[in-house]
């Protein structure tokens, strides 16, 4: 679950609390969950987060079950890194 909340952060860090305007685009990185790759894509538009989506078919932390769609929504909502992971 760390691994996971720290790869959230970290595109979250690098993508929406930065000084300076970021290009818009597609970004993406991935890390290793409890059960297996977890990828984590995000979309960004005009300075804001418009998409997160987070796969990983073989995550089986017992902490966020399979529903990796949560947090990435928790993030979308947020617009950025303060989530209750």
């Amino acid at each position: 679950m760390k691994k996971l909340v720290a790869l959230f952060l970290s595109l979250c860090l690098a993508l929406g609390c930065a000084s300076f305007a970021l290009a818009d685009g597609n970004f993406e990185g991935t890390a290793q969950g409890f059960g297996g790759a977890v990828t984590v894509q995000v979309t960004l538009e005009n300075d804001k987060i418009v998409a997160v989506t987070a796969t990983g078919e073989a995550e089986s932390s017992p902490a966020i079950g399979n529903d990796l769609s949560s947090l990435a929504e928790q993030v979308l909502t947020a617009q950025g890194a303060e989530i209750d992971g």
